[in-house]
């Protein structure tokens, strides 16, 4: 972890992650990302990133997020506001999960139509 980390908000919330979350889950935290964060792959090369928040209240100009954002096979890019959230969106699988994303995107394009 790095200083952006903020390693006294971002750790207790992995450890949360990772025990909520099962097996295969894992700390991923790259030195030069704002944010630590946890990942798990799916498939040969399809990996499910979580971006935990490094402070409590946002302040984008200082690299300071409050929510967590997800990359979901390079594809989906969802936001969560709470633990419960993160855990809720998985709680059916990453398959499902896409399938509800691809859902939303269509509806998002229907409606802009």
């Amino acid at each position: 972890m790095n200083d952006k980390h903020n390693a006294k908000v971002s750790e207790p919330i992995i450890k949360e992650l990772l025990e909520k979350l099962g097996e295969g889950w894992e700390v991923n935290c790259c030195l030069n990302d704002s944010c630590a964060s946890i990942h798990k792959e799916f498939e040969k090369h399809e990996w499910v990133s979580i971006y935990v928040p490094n402070a409590l209240e946002e302040d984008a100009s200082n690299e300071e997020y409050n929510t967590f954002s997800m990359t979901v096979f390079e594809k989906y890019y969802p936001q969560y506001k709470t633990i419960d959230e993160v855990v809720e969106a998985l709680k059916y699988g990453v398959y499902d999960l896409i399938h509800e994303l691809e859902a939303i995107e269509l509806r998002a394009k229907q409606e802009s139509n």
